[in-house]
């Protein structure tokens, strides 16, 4: 059941514009890149290189709230969302194949605009670092995160103050990485998916806990909005 659920929801993710995103995103960096490579002052390559994967992250990390505010938020209020949920499918079945959905398509975009970016970087002289899949894959486990928490932000509320309470949510994560590398406390790595290749464990364990939680918030926050 939720795998079906996931594939409907992976379609509607694909409708929305994920192909088109990963496209419109690489071909600006390759329109940049020249310019960037030139300007670099020896080190056009890595600022192309950097460029490329933090504007991933942040590509995938806003799809991630996009797509989930859409599938949650929108549809609740829709009447296609209706008719689902009036057949016999769990609420905690419907989110879950919404995340896993979304979570799949994220997946693929961080793939293709990570290696897009990366071939673009290595056009211009990049040499390739060890870290670089363990970047992208924790850039994927923020963004499955941000999607968790705007499914449960629109659950409880409508969909613009949703999207900027997950906005700052997202802002703070960020704040929240940096202070643990300056301040050197390797816990906050369970709270905050961190860009170490080091944490990748850590981080994939704090995504799937945070994803839970969100989840969960969401199911609980439509099934007491029912009940009321």
């Amino acid at each position: 059941m939720i795998l079906g659920l996931a594939r409907r929801s992976a379609a509607d993710a694909l409708a929305d514009g994920a192909v088109a995103l990963v496209a419109v995103y690489l071909g600006v960096l390759l329109a940049l890149a020249p310019a960037l490579s030139g300007a670099g002052m020896g080190a056009g390559s890595r600022v192309v290189a950097d460029l490329g994967f933090g504007g991933t992250a942040m590509l995938v990390g806003a799809a991630g709230i996009g797509f989930g505010i859409r599938q949650v938020g929108v549809e609740l209020r829709s009447r296609r969302a209706l008719l689902v949920l009036s057949r016999p499918v769990p609420l905690g079945h419907w989110i879950a194949g919404r995340l896993v959905g979304v979570g799949g398509v994220l997946g693929g975009m961080t793939l293709a605009a990570g290696a897009g970016s990366a071939g673009i970087a290595l056009l211009c002289g990049w040499a390739p670092r060890a870290s670089v899949a363990a970047d992208l894959t924790l850039a994927w486990a923020h963004a499955v995160v941000l999607c968790a928490a705007a499914m449960a932000a629109s659950a409880l509320a409508r969909p613009a103050p949703a999207a900027l309470a997950v906005a700052v949510l997202w802002l703070a994560a960020f704040l929240a990485d940096d202070a643990a590398g300056v301040l050197g406390i390797p816990l906050l790595a369970w709270l905050v998916p961190t860009f170490d290749g080091t944490a990748v464990f850590t981080g994939l364990v704090a995504a799937l806990g945070w994803s839970g939680v969100f989840g969960a918030t969401a199911t609980a926050a439509i099934a007491r909005r029912d009940r009321g």
